[in-house]
């Protein structure tokens, strides 16, 4: 008999866990802060999440942008410089995915949310050019952040 009733508590007690393992995520909106978590970049970083209209005539669509951060891009001919293009990523869920092209440069935000107010994610930058001065890649930078 007590083995049945802890066997039934054992049970009930991982599927609760289950059912708040697989609570969705809905992204508080606002402001965000953090700081970069590896050596391709440096610093902290700024992010709003926030419903953003990508250009006019488009659908809004909720999502965080990267509005500061520093990343350090590294050509194929040695040289290096710091950079941190702005870039919105659209929610999927509590996943987030986004890129922008300015030129021969496209900067890549992907990540998720954590929680309804912490975000962990990474941004990249790649150009591509005609000689190694111009082909350059900051590889990932991680980072993770917080609701302000």
């Amino acid at each position: 008999m007590r083995r049945s009733v802890a066997l039934c508590l054992i049970l009930s007690l991982a599927v609760g866990a289950v059912a708040v393992a697989r609570r969705p995520v809905h992204p508080k909106a606002g402001g965000y802060a953090g700081k970069v978590t590896n050596a391709n970049g440096k610093g902290s970083v700024s992010l709003v999440v926030a419903t953003f209209v990508p250009r006019p005539g488009a659908k809004p669509r909720k999502g965080p942008q990267l509005i500061r951060w520093r990343g350090m891009l590294k050509c194929e001919d040695g040289s290096s410089r710091e950079i941190g293009p702005a870039v919105f990523a659209p929610l999927h869920g509590a996943r987030f995915s986004g890129r922008s092209k300015a030129g021969g440069r496209t900067t890549t935000l992907h990540g998720r949310f954590l929680t309804r107010t912490r975000l962990a994610g990474v941004a990249r930058v790649v150009t591509t050019g005609g000689g190694p001065a111009t082909r350059c890649d900051t590889g990932p930078v991680t980072f993770k952040a917080h609701r302000r």
